[in-house]
Formats: C-alpha cells, sequence, structure tokens
C-alpha cells in the first residue's frame, strides 16, 4: 500500500470519515457530507490533489475516484473495538501524512482532533469540520462526551474551523458556517416500483410514516415508537436507515418491535438514496424524534417534496423555520398526537417562502475557498 503512494503528491488529505461503502455502523451525516461534498471538488473547479483517508475494517490500496481525477481515496484499519476504533486509526494515518506531506489536512469531526497537535509540529495546516457536538450529546456515555469536551480543548490550534449550523457557529467564534449541501429529490420509476412492491409485501396499503435515519440511541427511534403507541397513533410505520448489527441499541429496538409493534412498525434497514426518497416521496407523514443534530439533510429532502412532517422541538429542526404546528416536546405523548394530527388534517405547507437550498458544489466552493486563504496564510508566513 505504502509504495504505492510514495510518489504521489496530494494538496489535501482528509481525515475521519468511515467507508463509504463498507462501513459496520452505517453511513453518518459526516460521511454523507464528504461523498457528497468531495465529489464536487472538480466540477466546481478544483485543482487541489486529494487524498480521502477511510477509517476502515480493513487497508486497502489507494482507489482513484471515477468522479474526479484529482480526488482519490484509500483505507487506513481501525480497530475491532468500536470504542478504540477511530484513535487507532489517528494514529496510523500519522506515518502516512508525515509521509506523503501534504500542504494541509482536513479533519472530519472531533474523533481525530487528537493528533492535531503532532502534526503542527512538521508545521503542517490543519483544518476541521465540527459535524456534531459530542459532548453535548444524550445519547452517549459520559465517557464520550467527557473525550469530547477534551477534544474541544484542542480546537484552538486548528488554521481554521467550519461548522454546519449557526448554533456551532456561536460556540465557536471566528468559525466558518458553511452549512451542507442537499440534492433536489431524483426518484427514478424503478425505485417507485421496488417501494410498491414492498408495501404489498407488508400489506400496507393506506398512508403510512416515514422515519429515516440511523438506528442510534441520539435518533429516538425506540421513544418515538413508544409515544406513537402512548398516542393511539396506528399508521404503519416505516424505519429506514443503517444499523450496527452488533450494537445492544440495535438489538433491543429489533426485539421490541417484534414483540409488541411487529403489526406496524416495519425496518427495511439501510437502502440506496433514491430508494430512501421513493418512501419518503409516497408517504403521508415524515417523523424525525432526533434528540441530536446539526444541519440535518432529512428534514430538507422532506420539504422539497412537500411531505408534511413533525420533528422534534431542537435548536437544528427549528433553524429549517417550519410552522409550529410541525414541533412536538420530544417525550410528550399527548403533544405528538396533538401535532400529527393538526399537520394532517389541512392543507399542508413546510413554509411561508421555501428559499433554495445549498448545492453540495456551493458547499465545495465555499471549502475550497477556506482552503486557498489557510495556504495563502501559510506562505505569507513563509
Amino acid at each position: 500500500m505504502q509504495d504505492s503512494i510514495d510518489n504521489m503528491n496530494f494538496d489535501v488529505i482528509v481525515l475521519g470519515s468511515r467507508d463509504f461503502k463498507n462501513s459496520p455502523y452505517g453511513i453518518s451525516g459526516l460521511e454523507t457530507h464528504c461523498e457528497k461534498m468531495f465529489g464536487c471538488f472538480e466540477s466546481a473547479g478544483s485543482e487541489f490533489n486529494i487524498l480521502m483517508v477511510h477509517c476502515s475494517r480493513s487497508s486497502g490500496g489507494i482507489t482513484i475516484s471515477n468522479k474526479s481525477k484529482n480526488y482519490s481515496s484509500i483505507n487506513i484499519k481501525g480497530s475491532s473495538i468500536k470504542v478504540c476504533d477511530k484513535l487507532f486509526y489517528s494514529l496510523r494515518s500519522i506515518s502516512l501524512i508525515i509521509n506523503l506531506r501534504p500542504k494541509l489536512v482536513h479533519m472530519q469531526g472531533f474523533s481525530v482532533i487528537w493528533i492535531a497537535p503532532v502534526l503542527r509540529l512538521f508545521k503542517i495546516p490543519i483544518i476541521t469540520t465540527i459535524h456534531s457536538r459530542e459532548y453535548n450529546n444524550p445519547g452517549k456515555g459520559w465517557v464520550v462526551r467527557l473525550i469530547a469536551r477534551l477534544a474541544k480543548t484542542l480546537t484552538s490550534i486548528f488554521s481554521e474551523i467550519i461548522v454546519i449550523s449557526q448554533s456551532a457557529q456561536k460556540e465557536f467564534l471566528g468559525a466558518r458556517f458553511i452549512p451542507n449541501g442537499m440534492d433536489l429529490p431524483i426518484i427514478n420509476d424503478s425505485d417507485r416500483l421496488w417501494r410498491n412492491k414492498k408495501l404489498e409485501e407488508l400489506q400496507i396499503k393506506h398512508s403510512y410514516i416515514v422515519c429515516l435515519g440511523r438506528v442510534v440511541g441520539e435518533k429516538g427511534i425506540d421513544i418515538l415508537i413508544q409515544e406513537l403507541a402512548e398516542s393511539k397513533i396506528y399508521m404503519p410505520v416505516i424505519i429506514i436507515g443503517a444499523h450496527d448489527e452488533k450494537s445492544s441499541y440495535k438489538k433491543e429496538l429489533m426485539g421490541k418491535i417484534s414483540s409488541d409493534y411487529a403489526d406496524h412498525v416495519h425496518f427495511l434497514g439501510p437502502l440506496a438514496h433514491s430508494t430512501c426518497m421513493a418512501f419518503l416521496e409516497g408517504s403521508a407523514l415524515y417523523i424525525s424524534a432526533s434528540m441530536l443534530e446539526e444541519c440535518p439533510i432529512a428534514p430538507r429532502e422532506a420539504m422539497a417534496l412537500n411531505i408534511p412532517m413533525v420533528l422534534s422541538d431542537i435548536e437544528a429542526h427549528r433553524n429549517i423555520l417550519l410552522p409550529n404546528d410541525c414541533y412536538y416536546e420530544f417525550g410528550s405523548f399527548g403533544c405528538l398526537a396533538e401535532k400529527i394530527r393538526k399537520v394532517l388534517s389541512g392543507d399542508f405547507c413546510n413554509t411561508v417562502e421555501l428559499s433554495d437550498p445549498q448545492s453540495w458544489t456551493d458547499c465545495a466552493k465555499s471549502t475550497m475557498d477556506v482552503y486557498d486563504e489557510v495556504l495563502d496564510k501559510k506562505l505569507d508566513r513563509l
């Protein structure tokens, strides 16, 4: 692996993303961000030669992207122990970076921040994009939150900080606000056909609720299912999202569904994006019970399809600027039932004025501007 890249020159090395195709933990917003945005760099006019270093279950040789001649990726093995996965990956990435000596390193998320002081010793500029403030995540254990809070103290050594939400920008003064992009949903007839066959298989003949998101604690799917039952909302519920097969949360959730809610709750697992959009397009209601988000993509896709939605009352959802009836107090059974009935009873309008979302190409251009500024500052200091 090392011999194949020793003679290659990379302007930017990107750290923090799991393997897009083979992650056992599912694809999070961070991976979606990296896959979509860096895939648009060439079309956005980039001349940066970029190496994406994935955290993977196994090491692998370099792969040149079919989307861009200047965008390559490589797998670095993490750990079979989930809590140590990103730590092992980060340490193993150091030698690669020191050997290749890129012009700058772009870290995605808090999990790889720990190697930043080492890289600064070699005078390599570092940019970080903060996707989730894990220290505020009620779905994580206290150890993870403590580690994330300690990692936050290292952000002062970065050349630039990028945040994807305005609330994070208030916390990290001077950070660049570059929100996630969004593709306008494209749905093929083949996806609609597959959806219809699946609905027929599940014996869903009428309206259904759809939930999109990874099956992890902070998404609140277990509590949502209970809330719907307590609220006497018996519409079929379709859950689409990746999961870790070894996760105790996933096992408990699936056990609960099969024992108590098998007649109306259906878990489809991960599906292709266009297939997810087909299920979203055909739904009567989109619900998100997430307890922690920064710049959620799925509600904006539902908005683009003009699908009625009810969202948990968190700041990231409030920033979407939906009518008040679209927000419910998390854990309040009566409130959820009231909101669902209100949203479904009348003509639904997402917003008074629906602005065009930022494209992933726009997101790429803004990130390229940050790269240029950081490298210009480096040249000024030489």
